[in-house]
């Protein structure tokens, strides 16, 4: 059985001045938190969290695709292909840089630009840098 535990802080803004956060069965902290103006406010918010990320997890476990993917910074850029049936997708990350060099000036002015503006550059006094 999960805990929800809650802390006030008369000095926060009104709006932030309880926290909720979840221990878990093991003793273990779950690292999220909530903020409400009341108790009440973000104890609900926490446990509705809680509940939403435990549903995935099962779902996730029994063998479900996943019906939308949306990756952000705290997920990963693809689903394990053990549940999708798929590759795994590369991160995508630099994607806009392919092809592309980066120049410095005389000054140490950098960009990253195109191989033909690159060379162009070059041929006017910029040096190449490492890519």
């Amino acid at each position: 059985m999960t805990e929800v535990t809650a802390y006030n802080n008369p000095n926060a803004p009104i709006h932030r001045q309880w926290i909720a956060y979840v221990v878990m069965d093991n003793g273990n902290l779950w690292g999220v938190y909530a903020i409400g103006a009341t108790e009440e406010a973000a104890k609900v918010k926490i446990q509705t969290l809680w509940e939403s990320e435990r549903q995935k997890v099962n779902r996730i476990a029994l063998g479900d695709k996943p019906a939308v993917f949306s990756p952000s910074p705290s997920q990963p850029t693809g689903w394990p292909s053990e549940l999708t049936g798929e590759a795994p997708r590369a991160s995508g990350k630099g994607q806009y840089a392919v092809g592309s060099k980066w120049v410095i000036s005389a000054k140490g002015e950098r960009a990253r630009v195109g191989a033909e503006k690159a060379a162009e550059l070059v041929a006017n006094g910029w040096r190449y840098g490492k890519n």
